[in-house]
């Protein structure tokens, strides 16, 4: 959702898969405009115009991770959940990372909902990033 979270959430990814010396997939999920038939090419315009935002937007995310294998840089027209979990089944992904947003206003998914959707629907599984964690990951011991 490219929010701050959605930021160190990339950054972990990125530590954790250096680590491992395994390639990073970023990824995101694009809502599509749902509308009655007859402005349905408007919105397809708008979802195109937001895609090509979102690859930008992506980009920059996928610029903090460094010294990391990259792999592709995914961007998906369709629910946030469903299109998560079939990014990650289709890129042979081993662990989802993904940020948990805080309230972005009344519009807004309830914060945890895509998070939980993703959960019950991947086959892998999912490290949850929570607002305010800051930093990057690291070991103890």
């Amino acid at each position: 959702d490219f929010s701050e979270t959605s930021g160190t959430a990339v950054e972990w990814a990125g530590d954790l898969a250096r680590d491992l010396g395994i390639p990073v997939v970023v990824a995101h999920a694009v809502e599509p405009i749902r509308v009655p038939s007859q402005w349905r090419p408007i919105a397809e315009e708008s979802d195109e115009r937001r895609l090509s935002d979102a690859r930008a937007k992506l980009e920059g995310l996928s610029a903090r991770l460094h010294g990391v294998k990259k792999g592709q840089t995914v961007v998906w027209l369709g629910s946030p959940a469903d299109s998560i979990a079939s990014i990650a089944d289709e890129q042979g992904a081993g662990l989802i990372v993904m940020g948990l947003t805080g309230d972005q206003g009344p519009a807004a998914a309830r914060p945890g909902s895509i998070a939980y959707r993703v959960l019950s629907q991947a086959l892998v599984p999912v490290l949850v990033v929570p607002p305010g964690e800051g930093g990057r990951l690291k070991a103890e011991g």
